[in-house]
C-alpha cells in the first residue's frame, strides 16, 4: 500500500532541500563565510525535518487513540466549551459608502423601469407548527437531542472500542472522574512503555485501578509550550493555554493545575510510541483523570495533585520540534 501523496512530500521535501544545500556548499555558490555558516546550520534543521515531519502526520492520524476515545465515551466530550473569537479588522468606511451609493443607484434605476423590489426581510419562511418545536433550554444538550452537537447516524459514527479489551470489567468509571480540562500546545518531554508497579498494599480501589492503567498503557510526559506562536499569526486567538469551562472545580487542599508551568502525563496505547519523538509539539484538549472520592474529601489534601494521568479529548495541531 502506497503512502498518500502528502505523506510522500513530507519525506521527499527534506531530502530535496538536503541535496540543494549540499550543492550550494560544495560549489561555493555563496563564498561569504556568514552565508556558508548559515547554510551549514540549516542542515541540522533539515535533518530534524527528515525525521519529524512524517511523524507529525502519523500522530495526527492516531490521536486521540482508542484509550482516549474510550474515556471520552465514558465521561463525554470536554472540548465543546471552547470558542475562538477572531479579531476583525477595522471596516473601510469609504468602501462601504461607495457600495451603498451603488446599491441606491441600482434601486432607483429599477424603480424608473417600474420593477418592484422584494427585500429578503419581507418574506417569512414556513417554520412549521410551533406546537411541534422542541421545548427546553440551551443546557438541555445532554437530555434533548434537538440541542447540542450535530448528531451522527450510527452507520457513519466511528466505532469506539471500550476499556474491556485492556482492563476487563474495570471500576475506572466508578472510581475516577474528570478534573481540569486544558486546551494548549504542549511539547513531548519524554515517553515510556507500560510499567509493572511493585505489588504493595493498596489503600483504595482507585489506587488498584491506577496500577492497572500503568501496567497496560504507555505514558507520554508533556511540558507546556506557551510561546509556540510568538508571532500570533498562525492560529489567531489560540496561542495561549486555556482551562475550559468543562473543567471540574478545584479540590480543596490540592494545588490547582497551572497550564503554563505544570507537566502532564498522558496515557496512550503502547502502539503509539514508535511514532513519538521528544520535542514534537501537539495542540489538543487534555483532560485530567481524578479520583472520585477526592472531591470534597480531606484525603485529597495529603497529595499535591489528585492524579498525574491525563487523556486527549481532541487533537488540533501537530508541530515539529524546530517550529519557530
Amino acid at each position: 500500500m502506497h503512502a498518500p501523496s502528502y505523506d510522500r512530500n513530507l519525506v521527499n521535501m527534506p531530502r530535496l532541500l538536503t541535496f540543494f544545500v549540499q550543492f550550494i556548499l560544495r560549489n561555493h555558490v555563496f563564498p561569504e563565510h556568514e552565508m556558508e555558516s548559515a547554510f551549514k546550520r540549516s542542515l541540522d534543521i533539515i535533518a530534524l525535518a527528515q525525521k519529524e515531519l512524517i511523524l507529525t502526520s502519523k500522530i495526527a492520524k492516531q490521536l486521540p487513540d482508542d484509550f482516549s476515545q474510550a474515556c471520552r465515551a465514558i465521561w463525554g466530550q470536554k472540548s465543546d466549551g471552547i470558542v475562538f473569537v477572531p479579531t476583525l479588522a477595522a471596516e473601510d468606511t469609504s468602501e462601504n459608502e461607495e457600495v451603498t451609493k451603488a446599491v441606491q443607484q441600482f434601486e432607483e434605476d429599477l424603480k424608473a423601469d417600474n420593477i418592484d423590489i422584494l427585500r429578503g426581510s419581507e418574506t417569512v419562511p414556513d417554520a412549521g407548527n410551533p406546537s411541534e418545536w422542541p421545548i427546553g433550554s440551551w443546557t438541555d444538550s445532554q437530555s434533548n437531542p434537538a440541542y447540542g452537537p450535530l448528531a451522527i447516524d450510527s452507520e457513519w459514527a466511528p466505532r469506539i472500542r471500550g476499556l474491556f479489551q485492556w482492563l476487563g470489567p474495570t471500576a475506572l468509571p466508578l472510581t475516577h472522574t474528570t478534573g481540569a480540562v486544558e486546551c494548549s500546545v504542549r511539547r513531548i518531554k519524554s515517553f515510556s512503555p507500560p510499567q509493572n508497579p511493585l505489588v504493595v498494599l493498596l489503600e483504595s480501589e482507585a489506587e488498584a485501578v491506577e496500577a492497572e492503567l500503568q501496567r497496560h498503557f504507555a505514558t507520554i510526559v508533556l511540558s507546556p509550550w506557551a510561546d509556540w506562536d510568538q508571532a500570533g499569526d498562525e492560529v489567531p486567538g489560540s496561542a495561549g493555554p486555556q482551562l475550559l469551562m468543562t473543567s471540574r472545580a478545584t479540590i480543596d487542599g490540592v494545588k490547582a493545575h497551572d497550564p503554563f508551568h505544570d507537566e502532564i502525563t498522558m496515557l496512550v496505547e503502547p502502539a503509539i510510541l514508535p511514532m513519538i519523538s521528544v520535542g514534537l509539539g501537539i495542540r489538543g484538549t487534555w483532560v485530567q483523570i481524578v479520583r472520585e472520592h477526592d472531591f470534597g474529601s480531606a484525603v485529597a489534601a495529603k497529595t499535591q495533585a489528585p492524579t498525574r494521568f491525563w487523556y486527549m479529548d481532541e487533537l488540533r495541531l501537530t508541530l515539529p520540534s524546530y517550529y519557530i
